[in-house]
């Protein structure tokens, strides 16, 4: 295996990610990869808190928390291997949970812990994505 951000390494990533970003199945990922992205950026928090378990309401944003906590920890694993393409299909199985998570829950609710304990899940779902790549600018223009 080649050092993390050599050419070769380099050249990995972008393969996994034309991959993955030709796959139609990971569109809605995409876009909601976006919608995340925009409502960090709206809320526009200089420090991101820790998500707080036992404030998960709903049981659309308890399934995301667990499945992104399962993922985080898969994921180091494939990329210290520079397996991306494994990595972006632990990122595509987030998918139902992510769409079930804009479905059923509303993040920027007037309660400014609940909503700040959605915004930090959000991110930690950003921080997945960004761990091979920013998705966000996958998506077709």
């Amino acid at each position: 295996a080649g050092e993390s951000g050599s050419v070769i390494d380099f050249i990995r990533r972008a393969q996994a990610v034309q991959t993955f970003a030709d796959d139609p199945d990971v569109e809605s990922l995409i876009a909601a990869n976006k919608r995340a992205a925009n409502l960090l950026e709206l809320a526009n928090l200089e420090e991101m808190g820790e998500i707080d378990e036992s404030s998960l309401e709903i049981d659309a944003e308890k399934r995301l928390f667990d499945e992104v906590r399962r993922t985080e920890s898969a994921l180091v694993e494939q990329i210290e291997q520079q397996d991306y393409p494994a990595a972006l299909s632990l990122l595509a199985a987030l998918r139902p949970a992510v769409d079930q998570f804009f479905n059923d829950v509303m993040v920027m609710v007037d309660d400014p812990d609940l909503r700040g304990n959605r915004l930090a899940l959000l991110a930690r779902l950003r921080k997945l994505f960004l761990r091979v790549a920013d998705v966000a600018k996958l998506g077709r223009a």
